[in-house]
């Protein structure tokens, strides 16, 4: 088996890179893609593309996300909004988002 680093600034590319430090951070815009980035340490985690405007943007996902926006179909008009963070087990924190999908996109996007 061989590693190979994967250098997190290089992951975004040309896209602009969206996080979500302050309650009411959002971003939308069209999902493009969603990708899958090798982890050093082995198995992966996701960044996600949306095109805003004549703009890419791009986030890398967290357990919550994770959940939800790969069921949303590509070409979904999306909404990602940081409502704050709560104390989970073990003393950790976990991000917690609002994801709204536009209906007409959503239904165009999956036909």
């Amino acid at each position: 088996m061989a590693f190979k680093e994967v250098n997190i600034s290089n992951a975004y590319g040309n896209e602009t890179r969206i996080r979500f430090d302050e309650v009411g951070d959002s971003v939308q815009g069209v999902l493009q893609e969603v990708v899958k980035i090798p982890k050093a340490e082995g198995g992966t985690f996701n960044k996600y593309v949306l095109k805003s405007g004549t703009e890419m943007k791009a986030f890398f996902g967290c357990y919550q996300l994770d959940q939800t926006l790969p069921n949303i179909p590509l070409g979904s008009l999306v909404q990602v909004t940081f409502q704050g963070e709560e104390r989970i087990r073990g003393g950790k924190t976990m991000k917690n988002f609002k994801v709204m999908v536009d209906d007409a996109t959503e239904s165009k996007a999956s036909a």
